[in-house]
C-alpha cells in the first residue's frame, strides 16, 4: 500500500526496499537462543528515484496466508552466510518488505494464491514485537535489527509481515 505522511503519498506501493542479513545465528546444544540480523539500505521508488533508508523492525508478524514455498526459500538460520539475501520477508498489509532468495530487489507484494495452513492477523500501526510467534523477540535500532528466537531457529516464511519504523 501507499505511505503516506500528512495525507500525501511519500512512497507509493510497489516501491522496493533492498537489504542485507547483518548476522546469522543457529541454535546449539551449546547456545540454545537462534537469531537473524537485519539492515535496510534503501528503497526504490517506482518514478527512478532511490533513497537512503535506515529502518527499525517495530513489529513482525506471520504471513497472513502461509504459502507452500519451494524447499530453501524461507530465510532460515543456516540457509545463507552473512551478508547474503536468503528468503523472503514481506506484507501484504503494511508498507514492508519482501526480500527474495534470488537476490533481486525486494518488493511490497500483493498477497499469493496458496493453500493456507496457519495465517497471522494483520500488523497495525499499533503493533509492536514478534506478534504471534512464541518465543520470539525483535530488538531494533535503526541501525540494526536482531531477531531471536529461545525456542527454534529464527525462520521468516514468504509473506513474513513487517512493520518498519523510519526517522
Amino acid at each position: 500500500m501507499d505511505m503516506l505522511s500528512h495525507g500525501q503519498v511519500v512512497i507509493p506501493r510497489n516501491s522496493k526496499i533492498e537489504g542485507h542479513v547483518t548476522s546469522a545465528k543457529p541454535r546449539s546444544k551449546d547456545s540454545p537462543n537462534s537469531e537473524l540480523g537485519l539492515a535496510f539500505d534503501r528503497i526504490f521508488v517506482k518514478n527512478g528515484r532511490e533513497l537512503p533508508m535506515q529502518a527499525a523492525i517495530q513489529a513482525i508478524a506471520p504471513p497472513l496466508i502461509i504459502s507452500n514455498d519451494a524447499p530453501g526459500t524461507p530465510a532460515a538460520i543456516g540457509s545463507a552466510p552473512p551478508g547474503q539475501q536468503s528468503g523472503n520477508m514481506g506484507s501484504t498489509e503494511s508498507p514492508d518488505t519482501a526480500l527474495g532468495s534470488t537476490g533481486q530487489y525486494p518488493t511490497m507484494a500483493a498477497p499469493r494464491a496458496a493453500s493456507s495452513t496457519r495465517a497471522g492477523a494483520p500488523l497495525t500501526s499499533e503493533s509492536h514485537g514478534a506478534v504471534g510467534m512464541k518465543g520470539t523477540a525483535v530488538n531494533s535500532t535503526k541501525e540494526t535489527n536482531v531477531i531471536t528466537s529461545n525456542s527454534q531457529n529464527v525462520h521468516l516464511h514468504g509473506g513474513t509481515q513487517l512493520m518498519l519504523r523510519t526517522e
